[in-house]
């Protein structure tokens, strides 16, 4: 099940987690396009994927503006509103992304394999 998905996405290049800022894990981020390739949702899977591809630009946007260091959340996030980022936020597949439900159902349905994620 997250298996089979997981090795659908692992030909994507995946920069190293020192190259993404905390609060944006590569980590976190590619779990999400696992979990909506699971639930059969291509639209959420593509706008993630696409994101990814991004991360590395928009780190390097991040430096250039000195937003890595001493800054505060508030200053990425008026970055983000203003970044090639901020573009994709009209293209969320509404009836993909919001799946609370089905998500949980997931999880109940499949316990055994999230038993070890942590």
């Amino acid at each position: 099940m997250l298996t089979s998905h997981r090795r659908s996405l692992d030909g994507f290049p995946k920069p190293s987690l020192e190259s993404v800022p905390q609060y944006a894990t590569l980590g976190c981020v590619t779990m999400a396009a696992i979990g909506y390739a699971a639930l059969g949702k291509p639209k959420a899977v593509a706008l993630i994927v696409e994101a990814l591809r991004m991360l590395s630009d928009e780190r390097d946007a991040l430096e250039r503006k000195g937003l890595l260091k001493d800054s505060t959340i508030h200053d990425v996030f008026r970055h983000f509103s203003e970044s090639d980022m901020a573009a994709r936020d009209s293209r969320i597949p509404e009836d993909e992304w919001w799946i609370d439900e089905e998500r949980v159902a997931y999880v109940r349905k499949n316990r055994i394999d999230f038993r070890g994620i942590r």
